[in-house]
């Protein structure tokens, strides 16, 4: 998820544009210096998906990259086991059917029906110890086998390149290991049942990285995004989306801390500019709603109500002297204007 935060312009009154998950806007200040709204024109970031992988018929898995449901996968059935069903029927050394053996041994390169060929260790009619299978289409299996099942630790290649070497349990990857695919990501972590669960690394070929959490083969729980830009958010985690408390510094300097969902900023929050500025209080999906207080350095601010990231409602408005204005804004624009008279 390529994101990003506040980005200014070298305008006196600068604009802000967020670009986050999806892109992320804050405030524009006005010619007037009274009215402050969303900046509309905002950039398009790439995103990064969670764990970006293609389902395929393989012992590898892995989790779509919209991150639905593995039932397509699980309906097909993995490399290891398309061979299963000949060794468990009959196997020929020299024409003859083998008798079951009681001991591990290695035998010469055996040719299954489907093309593929298996050279290692055996008990019985089994795979079973240190082996290297191929399959016609060009994928291997290098590792330890447990009865015709991966099991141990093992690398396996896939077709297009996309390589998984680590710790294997009964055809799956369980454990530690690490996923390289091909010129996209490479994820280094721990596994549960074929998906990523506990703790992990993601990388990108940008430089983009995550560190942290992952459940089921989303990112979940805690966890830290660092992008090739230098920006960085260190929070909450679910679903594969930020959520719940986070912080994110931008690479021009802007700090926001506060609550997220679904990689938006919603709830409370506070967003620090690197010239002083900044605005503390309610967001809804991205923009300033509900109370809020905006600050400027030298101690002028506005304290009130806003909608859609305008102010919208009652509001004070404090100038730099100490002078207090009261009325009501909609949309962005003053309705109503009066000298607060204690001020007089």
């Amino acid at each position: 998820m390529g994101q990003r935060c506040c980005v200014e312009n070298d305008s006196n009154h600068k604009d802000v544009v967020w670009r986050t998950i999806p892109t992320q806007r804050c405030c524009v200040e006005n010619d007037s210096g009274n009215t402050i709204n969303d900046e509309t024109n905002h950039k398009e970031v790439k995103s990064f998906s969670v764990f970006d992988c293609t389902s395929r018929e393989s012992a590898i898995k892995l989790p779509l990259v919209d991150d639905t449901s593995r039932e397509s996968a699980i309906k097909l059935p993995s490399y290891f086991e398309r061979e299963v069903c000949e060794l468990e029927v009959f196997f020929y050394i020299g024409g003859q059917v083998d008798a079951v053996a009681d001991k591990q041994e290695s035998r010469s390169t055996y040719t299954f029906q489907s093309g593929a060929q298996y050279t290692g260790q055996w008990w019985g009619h089994a795979r079973h110890g240190l082996g290297i299978q191929a399959w016609p289409d060009g994928a291997t299996y290098a590792g330890q086998w447990d009865m015709n099942t991966a099991h141990g630790r093992g690398r396996f290649s896939h077709y297009d390149g996309d390589v998984y070497v680590g710790e294997w349990c009964h055809n799956v990857a369980h454990g530690c290991g690490a996923c390289h695919q091909k010129d996209r990501t490479v994820y280094y972590g721990q596994w549960n049942q074929d998906l990523q669960d506990g703790h992990g690394v993601e990388s990108w070929r940008d430089e983009a990285r995550y560190e942290g959490s992952f459940k089921a083969g989303q990112k979940a729980g805690h966890g830290r995004y660092v992008w090739n830009d230098k920006s960085e958010y260190q929070g909450g985690m679910e679903n594969g989306c930020i959520n719940g408390y986070g912080e994110m510094i931008d690479s021009n300097g802007g700090v926001f801390k506060g609550t997220w969902s679904d990689s938006v900023i919603h709830g409370l929050g506070k967003y620090a500019w690197p010239d002083k500025r900044q605005y503390e209080g309610q967001y809804a999906f991205d923009r300033k709603d509900g109370f809020g207080i905006f600050r400027w350095p030298g101690g002028r601010n506005h304290e009130g109500f806003w909608k859609a990231g305008a102010q919208h409602g009652a509001g004070v408005h404090t100038s730099d002297g100490g002078v207090s204005q009261s009325g009501f804004w909609c949309k962005g624009v003053k309705m109503k204007l009066v000298v607060d008279p204690a001020n007089n």
